[in-house]
């Protein structure tokens, strides 16, 4: 046998892709869902209906086990399947938590 075979038969094998990265991800950053309560739900409810296409917020929501904050422009908006596109990414009506009207300055007016 070769010595450049021999060695490729000692390298390392990841069986699962990407498994430990993700662990890390989860470990470092996990929060549990809360709860929010009612008057929460009927503020956060008033201001999804009052949303629209081109809009620019700022969103909080639960995503991959931790709340995130993001600010953006509203691209597509669909009230019946309760989800909206926040510049890229897809967020369910169910994950977001907080919804704060944003005003882009600077570099953020380039779009």
């Amino acid at each position: 046998m070769a010595r450049a075979d021999r060695a490729r038969q000692f390298m390392p094998f990841a069986a699962l892709k990407g498994y430990f990265e993700l662990i890390l991800e989860q470990e470092e950053g996990y929060q549990p869902e809360r709860e929010l309560c009612d008057d929460d739900i009927s503020e956060l409810s008033v201001k999804l209906q009052k949303l629209e296409k081109g809009k620019s917020v700022i969103l909080e929501y639960y995503k991959n086990h931790s709340y995130v904050k993001r600010s953006g422009t509203i691209t597509r908006l669909d009230h019946t399947m309760k989800w909206l596109m926040l510049s890229d990414e897809k967020i369910w009506y169910d994950d977001i938590v907080e919804i704060e009207d944003y005003v882009p300055k600077g570099r953020d007016t380039w779009i």
